[in-house]
């Protein structure tokens, strides 16, 4: 026998109180209760409100958003529209003018309105020196294109016990310079906080300690936070690690995303679905890479190139990669392999895909590969580019080919939140 739900038993008896309550003020005033059409366009959606009313961290996690990291961590695949309704509730709904102010910087962001968001932020660590409030506006500096090298260190050197100085360092170091080297070199940082998962887990990303990121991923899930970006982390991973049935459990949950572009724009990296719109990929960085390899796959070389140059500009290495390939493809294979491995000598060990049943002319990409098919090894980098050319040259010819995954590059970036990411290429 089902169980009556006493949570819903409990709602619809507010419900009929509600009703009843508004009967009554009608007889007393004879004004009439604003309809409930009306009403939704200044409210939460139906959907958004259950979902906030039944998701187990509800409770909390709105009362813990004050960063769009935060965003990431308690909320899960909401719209735009959504997730700016979320944030007006909470403005209006706390009392501290300081909280409130804050939510009106974070609004300006999403809005993409980084002028008004900078003046909110800077007049706000004036009078509140917390560290979320430095991080959002020392975020909103680096989304502007600014250098913050010195007063990153001294935020960090403030607030050492605070996650928000290391994800500031982290977001700096990938957007900034698209440099892996980089990422390793920041790593003790990484490592000395200990007071959030968050560091635990990107640490085994940039070490590629694939099992630490698995172990870290369940840990993070069972406190049931980062829903959308525990997906993106883990998938290549599990593939690694010959978890087959977590990475598939992984893919079909972004299937069901509706909403979260990351998880959108990841699905159809691993899967080659073709689930966005051309213009969808154009705006962002591994969009563009896949829109890129769509145009090689259609013989479009000139516009496939026009965006290579692009993502080299914007120092997405995943520029190089496209790079490499078409060098390769013009018969130039002694520059194409010098390329591949300058690019890739840092990384010490990358994730490689193999590719039996092959026709392309353009290699390194996995253009032929089939959806969801994605067969996984780990490939240690020679210290010499003879020893690399040959041990990649004895198994690829014109029926085979391999593709790069740059892991945790892209996987890294996704972790700041779509808005973020788009922002700051749409202006740096």
């Amino acid at each position: 026998m089902r169980m009556p739900d006493n949570n819903n038993q409990g709602l619809d008896k507010l419900q009929k109180l509600k009703m009843e309550i508004e009967k009554d003020l009608e007889k007393k005033t004879g004004k009439k209760r604003q309809s409930s059409e009306k009403r939704k366009k200044i409210s939460l959606s139906d959907d958004l409100r259950k979902r906030l009313t039944t998701s187990k961290s509800s409770n909390v996690a709105v009362d813990e958003i004050r960063t769009p990291i935060d965003i990431e961590r308690y909320l899960t695949d909401l719209s735009l529209t959504d997730l700016k309704g979320v944030l007006r509730n909470c403005t209006e709904k706390d009392r501290n003018i300081g909280i409130q102010e804050n939510f009106k910087g974070l609004l300006d962001i999403l809005n993409k309105n980084l002028k008004n968001a900078d003046e909110k932020f800077t007049a706000l660590v004036q009078n509140v020196k917390k560290d979320y409030t430095f991080f959002n506006f020392f975020l909103t500096k680096v989304l502007m294109g600014k250098d913050i090298n010195k007063e990153m260190k001294a935020f960090y050197k403030n607030y050492q016990d605070s996650i928000y100085p290391f994800l500031l360092i982290i977001f700096y170091t990938v957007f900034q310079t698209g440099s892996y080297a980089s990422l390793k070199n920041i790593l003790r940082v990484v490592e000395k906080n200990d007071q959030d998962l968050l560091p635990e887990l990107i640490t085994a990303m940039i070490k590629h300690d694939y099992m630490g990121v698995s172990k870290s991923i369940g840990a993070i899930y069972r406190q049931n936070q980062f829903r959308d970006y525990q997906n993106i982390a883990s998938a290549l991973p599990y593939l690694l690690n010959s978890d087959d049935e977590s990475h598939i459990r992984v893919v079909n949950t972004l299937e069901k995303k509706k909403h979260h572009r990351c998880s959108k724009i990841y699905r159809e990296y691993l899967t080659k679905e073709e689930i966005n719109t051309d213009k969808t990929l154009s705006e962002c960085p591994m969009g563009m890479f896949i829109l890129a390899k769509k145009l090689l796959r259609n013989g479009q070389l000139q516009e496939a190139k026009d965006i290579s140059k692009e993502l080299v500009r914007m120092k997405d290495p995943h520029g190089i990669l496209l790079q490499s390939s078409m060098i390769y493809a013009s018969k130039d294979e002694a520059t194409a392999f010098k390329v591949w491995y300058e690019s890739l000598k840092p990384y010490k060990t990358i994730m490689l895909g193999w590719e039996s049943e092959s026709q392309t002319q353009f290699k390194g990409l996995g253009l032929d590969r089939g959806t969801r098919s994605i067969r996984l090894e780990e490939f240690q980098i020679p210290d010499n580019i003879a020893t690399f050319k040959a041990q990649i040259g004895k198994r690829l010819n014109q029926h085979t080919d391999f593709e790069i995954f740059l892991y945790p590059y892209e996987e890294l970036r996704a972790l700041f939140s779509p808005y973020c990411c788009q922002l700051y290429y749409s202006i740096n």
